[in-house]
């Protein structure tokens, strides 16, 4: 196994487990929690934040539109600050 496939199987593990911990059926919330562990991963290394971004199959710009689509949605907007802050959403 190349070190960048582990690479990018060890980073996006963590993003399914939180999004399958709750039984997420719901895209949304499933989204929400992804881009929030994102962004938390982003704040922890933001020196980091493009290869974080790359190996999670996000561009800076489609990053973007989805930080923006999340803000407009009271309800997932909530659940991507609880993940942010290191809360279960």
């Amino acid at each position: 196994m190349s070190t960048r496939l582990f690479a990018s199987i060890a980073l996006t593990l963590p993003l399914l487990l939180n999004a399958c911990e709750g039984g997420e059926t719901d895209p949304k919330r499933a989204e929400a929690i992804e881009v929030g562990e994102l962004s938390r991963q982003i704040q922890r290394s933001p020196d980091r934040a493009k290869i974080i971004l790359k190996e999670a199959g996000y561009t800076e710009e489609n990053y973007r539109k989805a930080i923006f689509k999340i803000a407009k949605d009271p309800e997932q907007n909530a659940i991507y600050m609880k993940v942010l802050k290191g809360e279960k959403p």
